[in-house]
């Protein structure tokens, strides 16, 4: 088993009440190792104190390898400390490890640790103050035969819980060498609280029936009471011999009377009224008269001195003596005023007077009359304090805006209204900038300034303006109530002025776009419109924005001018597209840009420009065909396969003649048609056309006619294939196969009777058959 701590000293262990500084013995405290299963198979216990709180002491012992069963009942110590008063609760921590060295010799084991409750409680001693000697001056049968001082007594132990009572009474009287009278004594002071004074308690008497001297001491004991703190009864402190000395004179004389002369009457007082901090300010006399009447070498004489020290924020000092009845003192008693601080100053100065028989034949004495106080008060103003609010400023405009302007925040920093007023006005600007409002011609103290002082910007000149400063001087007046000075420099402030001057953007664009001419139905790429910025100067803004609207067939292609055209440059990047799904000639198009002069500071400004003419000419694709204006023969046609269809006819039956014509056979604006003829296969008709030529049809335009005819004299099934080979052009462009070739089909059959023979028939439908498979081809693709 580990080793098992027991502490069996009962807890908490108290020390009760002391006093500070009394020696108290330590008390031990009993730890055993208590057996757990069997003592020859438990570990030695090894302890030391850990650490202690709450003011609790220990003997510094430890023990090691105590035996399973042992006590240790005097090694480990307690106790509390007295070096101090207040509450000693606390605990002594045991720290306990498990010793294996003589038993299981295994490695030493920590146990938890424990704790040793101890309490207590040290309380100062009352001690008292020096007690100030008694002197008594007295006339014989002043106050109706006696006169009283009480001691001042103090308990100065510490103030609190902690701290005991105070006992003091009187013991006895000393008489000194020559003593006529005797005092004496009454009253005692019982647990007087640490930190309270009793100045009325215990009292000195002397009789002044008669004249006599005295010069003795007292004996003042003196105690301390712990009735209610500390409980520890009554214990004797020092002694204090308090010597108590006088006079009582006779006859009879006229105490001096002061009386302090500044006004205002009733009431006196010196006032300095308000000045600049740091001025040298003139002193001022407290003007004094002693007032006492009476028969010759019966007024005494009067005294007198500044009391020490001066209420704070002025300065006293003087005296005088032997000042005779109504006479009057007004230069050596003398006030000032110090200026080494602002604010309201003001207090009392005090001057003690003392009558002074001395001089007088019979007298002798001198007699405290007390202190009478004057009045005293002035104010102190600080400079102005000026406080820059604004440390920058940037303005910016276009060239030809009104001149923008900003404010400069002006503070006069002042902890209180003595504080005199502040003067500002701009007094240095680089050129680029201007003085765009008035001058601060009194701040008062606290307040701020934020709208009069204004810098602007002139807006003559594109740039940028930039590391300069404008220079704001400051001056500090005085105000209301304070002596006039000359109004005196506070330094300067300087604020950074940055300004940029923008060139407005000029925008020149591309005044028409011609798509010229297409066709209906092709892919037209867009065409770009330039926008150029034609702006200069040494800041100039860009040009940005797109287009607007698109009027007539035209749209619009996309894109933006993004970050902007700048000075100098030019974009494409604005395009307009054409709809090719309808024929016609278009120029009265028109593109709106909407365009806007943009920098990084200012509000985007719109750009005017006239609209964009736009234009176009969408013709269709001539179509050739072919047509038939007189004669024998069923025409028809399907898509672009025409058929001239003689019938059948009886052999012998003469000749037919049949007149065609090629066509454009394209509708609304089209291209111009040229084409001629060629023959595909077959034959038995008469086609002197074959191999002709034509140009310049317009739509539903006729080239011809084409004559055909068909000789009934030999029997047959006859059928010829020719091509109308047709070219596009317009405006002198010419393509080709852009144009719808056309294929004419001519039929006829001329029988031996009145109906067709089979074989013919046959043959009829086999050239057919080939007809169409020359027509279904592919075309090339077109060209624009």
């Amino acid at each position: 088993d580990l080793a098992n701590p027991t502490i069996g000293t009962a807890l908490p262990i108290a020390f009760g009440n002391h006093h500070v500084g009394d020696v108290i013995a330590q008390q031990a405290v009993s730890v055993q190792n208590t057996v757990i299963t069997s003592a020859a198979f438990q570990e030695g216990l090894d302890a030391a104190v850990s650490g202690t709180s709450g003011g609790v002491t220990t003997n510094g012992a430890s023990f090691t390898n105590l035996a399973a069963g042992a006590a240790a009942n005097n090694s480990i110590k307690v106790g509390i400390d007295t070096s101090s008063a207040g509450s000693k609760n606390g605990n002594a921590t045991l720290g306990f490890t498990s010793n294996g060295s003589t038993t299981s010799h295994l490695a030493a084991t920590p146990l938890a640790s424990q704790n040793v409750a101890v309490t207590g409680a040290v309380y100062n001693l009352a001690s008292s103050n020096a007690i100030a000697p008694l002197h008594f001056v007295a006339h014989v049968g002043d106050g109706g035969g006696s006169v009283s001082q009480a001691l001042s007594v103090t308990n100065t132990a510490p103030v609190g819980a902690f701290s005991e009572g105070l006992n003091s009474s009187f013991g006895a009287y000393t008489a000194g060498g020559g003593d006529t009278l005797t005092p004496s004594f009454s009253g005692s002071i019982t647990n007087l609280a640490a930190g309270a004074t009793d100045n009325t308690s215990m009292v000195a008497t002397i009789s002044t029936v008669a004249a006599g001297l005295f010069n003795g001491s007292t004996l003042v004991h003196q105690a301390s009471n712990g009735a209610t703190t500390s409980g520890l009864g009554i214990t004797a402190l020092a002694d204090q011999n308090v010597g108590v000395s006088g006079s009582v004179t006779g006859g009879v004389f006229v105490l001096a009377a002061p009386q302090i002369n500044n006004p205002p009457p009733g009431s006196p007082a010196i006032s300095f009224g308000g000045v600049r901090q740091g001025t040298a300010v003139a002193t001022q006399a407290i003007s004094v008269t002693n007032t006492a009447t009476g028969p010759a070498g019966t007024v005494e004489a009067l005294n007198a001195n500044v009391v020490a020290p001066p209420p704070s924020g002025f300065t006293a000092a003087g005296s005088f003596s032997g000042l005779g009845s109504g006479a009057t003192d007004g230069s050596s008693l003398v006030v000032g005023l110090d200026t080494s601080s602002a604010g309201a100053k003001s207090g009392a100065v005090g001057v003690h007077f003392v009558s002074d028989g001395t001089g007088l034949a019979g007298d002798g004495t001198t007699t405290n009359l007390g202190n009478k106080t004057v009045a005293v008060s002035g104010s102190v103003y600080r400079l102005a304090n000026p406080t820059l609010g604004t440390g920058s400023i940037s303005l910016a405009a276009r060239v030809g805006d009104t001149a923008p302007s900003a404010a400069i925040s002006v503070t006069n920093t002042s902890p209180d209204a003595f504080t005199e007023n502040l003067k500002a006005s701009i007094t240095a600007l680089p050129s680029a900038f201007t003085n765009a409002g008035g001058a601060i011609g009194g701040l008062s103290a606290g307040a701020t300034d934020a709208g009069t002082l204004k810098i602007g910007l002139n807006t003559s000149t594109a740039g940028s303006f930039t590391g300069g400063s404008a220079s704001v001087g400051f001056t500090s007046t005085t105000v209301a109530g304070e002596a006039a000075a000359p109004d005196i420099g506070v330094g300067t402030g300087s604020v950074g002025l940055t300004g940029n001057v923008y060139q407005t953007a000029a925008a020149t664009v591309t005044p028409s776009v011609n798509f010229g001419i297409v066709h209906v139905g092709d892919i037209v790429a867009t065409r770009s419109i330039n926008v150029a910025n034609t702006a200069s100067g040494a800041l100039t803004d860009v040009i940005i924005g797109g287009i607007g609207s698109v009027t007539g067939p035209f749209t619009n292609g996309g894109g933006t001018l993004g970050a902007g055209v700048a000075a100098g440059s030019n974009s494409n990047a604005l395009t307009v597209g054409l709809n090719t799904g309808t024929a016609g000639v278009y120029g009265s198009g028109s593109a709106t840009l909407a365009l806007a002069s943009h920098d990084a500071q200012l509000a985007d400004a719109a750009l005017t420009t006239g609209p964009v003419a736009l234009s176009a000419q969408v013709n269709n694709y001539a179509v050739a065909g072919f047509g038939k204006s007189a004669g024998a023969g069923t025409f028809s046609n399907v898509g672009s396969v025409y058929t001239l269809n003689f019938g059948t006819l009886v052999l012998g039956s003469g000749t037919l003649a049949s007149d065609l014509f090629a066509t454009d056979a394209a509708t609304g604006l089209a291209d111009l048609l040229s084409g001629g003829f060629s023959l595909v296969s077959g034959g038995g008709f008469g086609l002197g056309w074959l191999g002709s030529t034509f140009s310049g049809l317009s739509a539903g335009g006729q080239f011809g006619p084409l004559a055909v005819t068909f000789d009934t004299s030999v029997a047959g099934a006859f059928s010829e294939t020719i091509r109308l080979n047709g070219t596009g052009s317009y405006a002198g462009a010419t393509y080709s196969p852009y144009a719808s070739n056309a294929t004419l089909v001519i039929d006829g059959t001329v029988a031996t009777t009145g109906v067709p023979e089979p074989g013919s028939l046959a043959l009829f439908g086999s050239g057919l058959a080939g007809i169409l498979a020359l027509v279904r081809r592919p075309r090339r693709a077109r060209r624009v």
